[in-house]
């Protein structure tokens, strides 16, 4: 059993961590310090994040290439979507609406519509993307967020931006 991924509650009461191996995600009370219950997920759980409400918590799950959204009162999942192969990493737009997974297999990034919860884009971003920062546009210009992946091939990042569906690859040297 390998912890991966770890989260706290908007409230910082209580710590989600991933458990693969388990496929599970564990919650432990801070104040306490003990597991207090255990969410059974899809296989091999990676990243898990709250919404910023903490109504719902979500967890890329690499088996299944799935996103599972989780009730953290219940300790259940509510819905499970299917995004692009091998999913890796997870962002939320800072208002909650949003969801972004960088699917490693499928070489793209999946925008999942947090309240509908479904699929509205997929970007393809290139080689294998891992990492994912949402990084919030200009306040008052009407820009949304914009994702942005690390491809793991040395020297290159990809960035792409979900309101355009545009692709830049950026060529870094090696300092």
């Amino acid at each position: 059993k390998t912890p991966r991924g770890l989260t706290l509650s908007p409230d910082a009461q209580q710590l989600y961590v991933t458990v693969a191996g388990a496929d599970a995600i564990q919650v432990v009370d801070i104040a306490r310090q003990r597991v207090v219950g255990q969410i059974p997920v899809g296989a091999s759980p990676h990243i898990v994040m709250m919404l910023p409400n903490g109504s719902a918590g979500l967890v890329v799950c690499q088996g299944p290439g799935a996103l599972d959204f989780f009730d953290p009162t219940r300790h259940t999942v509510s819905h499970t979507v299917r995004v692009g192969t091998n999913p890796h990493w997870l962002a939320v737009s800072s208002d909650g609406r949003t969801a972004f997974v960088s699917n490693e297999g499928s070489q793209d990034v999946s925008v999942v519509d947090v309240t509908s919860g479904t699929v509205t884009a997929t970007v393809q971003v290139g080689n294998a993307p891992r990492k994912l920062v949402v990084q919030p546009g200009l306040v008052g210009q009407g820009t949304t967020p914009a994702p942005t992946a690390q491809a793991p091939t040395q020297g290159t990042i990809t960035i792409a931006d979900h309101g355009t569906q545009e692709q830049i690859d950026l060529y870094v040297r090696d300092i």
